[in-house]
């Protein structure tokens, strides 16, 4: 899925391109970003925060919540909604700062 939206997100430091590689997303200036192992990336800078709540068994329990399709109604209304909405133009959208939090 990141393979499928790398050529449409840009670096927030410098705004070329991002390219997935071997397991980061790079710009060709040099920045970096690291390919969690559940498959995202975080581009915010700085040092990771500490102290965020979740448990390892938190993030499980909620990837296996979600992964239950409990969602799946809400998500495909906001789905057809943005399709509505949208229909007709051109291009790409790229919803960001999502996740199991």
């Amino acid at each position: 899925m990141l393979a499928d939206v790398t050529g449409v997100m840009a670096c927030p430091y410098c705004a070329r391109p991002l390219v997935l590689g071997d397991g980061v997303v790079a710009c060709d200036a040099g920045h970096r970003f690291d390919v969690a192992r559940e498959g995202y990336v975080n581009l915010l800078g700085g040092s990771p925060q500490t102290g965020t709540a979740d448990t390892p068994a938190m993030v499980a329990a909620r990837g296996a919540f979600l992964a239950g399709g409990h969602f799946e109604p809400l998500a495909g209304s906001i789905a057809a909604g943005v399709a509505r909405a949208t229909s007709g133009i051109e291009g790409c959208i790229l919803e960001v700062g999502a996740g199991t939090g």
